[in-house]
């Protein structure tokens, strides 16, 4: 009496066994979507002027899709372009500037060296007076004086033209680099501006376009998106119930 079913026999079921695959199925949704979307921004501030092309048409290489305002950017590019021609005139007028310095300081050297020999050539004389007692060691002492002076100036203008070449080369680079920063300016103003025009870079079907014209886009704002369908892939969702059961090939 102590050996009793815990259960009852209806509640029991029996089946045979058969060999063979166990076949079950999870249900998920899905969408076939484009591998690969384009997404064109607007490199600039700017007012959409017209829309070219609306979502759907099919699109080629190089073919515009929607016309910009582009006046801003435009007349930025020829601020810079000033702004080059306003530092290639500066680094010429250095250069002239500089060109002058030297002729006049050449020229001061130059008779600043004459006197520089007259002086020595009379002080040599003096000194054969004054060891034949012809002439004062007071009058030699000046003469001696005079020609130190002389060598002195000579000096100091040999100094004036290196510090002039010196001062001149650091303004011509710095005049350089600015020019060279702007020159950058200026191409990357340009490229902005060639991406400002908006053409597709591939073939492919317009998913999405900017659908207001006359609107103000701000720098980054996305005016439209390109989708390639020569690939496509799919995105999808099932649930979390069947979370553990997923697994790479099913």
């Amino acid at each position: 009496r102590w050996i009793q079913p815990s259960i009852a026999r209806a509640r029991v079921r029996t089946a045979t066994v058969e060999s063979g695959p166990i076949e079950s199925a999870i249900t998920a949704t899905g969408n076939v979507v484009p591998e690969f979307e384009q997404v064109l921004s607007s490199p600039v501030n700017a007012r959409v002027v017209k829309i070219l092309k609306r979502p759907g048409a099919v699109l080629t290489k190089g073919e515009p899709i929607i016309e910009l305002d582009l006046n801003e950017s435009r007349l930025a590019i020829e601020k810079l372009n000033q702004q080059i021609e306003l530092k290639q005139n500066q680094q010429a007028k250095a250069k002239l500037d500089l060109e002058n310095t030297l002729i006049g300081l050449q020229s001061q050297w130059e008779i600043k060296n004459l006197e520089y020999k007259s002086a020595k050539a009379a002080t040599a004389r003096n000194r054969a007076l004054r060891a034949e007692g012809l002439l004062s060691e007071e009058r030699l002492r000046e003469v001696e004086l005079s020609e130190e002076k002389t060598r002195f100036e000579l000096k100091q203008l040999e100094g004036a033209k290196l510090n002039a070449q010196a001062s001149t080369k650091t303004q011509l680079e710095g005049l350089a680099l600015e020019l060279k920063t702007i020159v950058q300016e200026r191409a990357e103003a340009q490229r902005q501006l060639e991406l400002a025009t908006t053409k597709s870079d591939r073939d492919g079907v317009l998913t999405w376009v900017i659908n207001e014209e006359g609107a103000t886009v701000q720098k980054g704002a996305v005016l439209a998106r390109i989708a390639d369908l020569s690939t496509f892939r799919v995105e999808a969702n099932v649930s979390d119930v069947h979370a553990n059961r997923l697994s790479v090939g099913l």
